[in-house]
């Protein structure tokens, strides 16, 4: 089994990443919420983009990819 892991789907597809968790998140700043923290200091939200590890069995083979599950806009 390889150690990397494709994405498919979404902005980061055909990429491929060594990333181990099942939930994968990217940052992306097309949308971006600005916040007054309690100290005063302005503070941001970004968008993110999310991805599921799948596994999936062909044979012998085991493939692992990260599937486009959507957008989330900061709230």
């Amino acid at each position: 089994m390889s150690n990397s892991v494709e994405f498919v789907g979404g902005p980061l597809c055909g990429q491929e990443t060594s990333a181990t968790s099942r939930w994968y998140q990217l940052a992306d700043a097309k949308d971006m919420a600005a916040r007054v923290l309690s100290d005063g200091s302005i503070g941001y939200e970004f968008g993110r983009h999310t991805y599921e590890r799948r596994t999936y069995r062909r044979g012998d083979e085991c493939i692992e990819m990260y599937f486009y599950a959507g957008y989330r806009k900061p709230t």
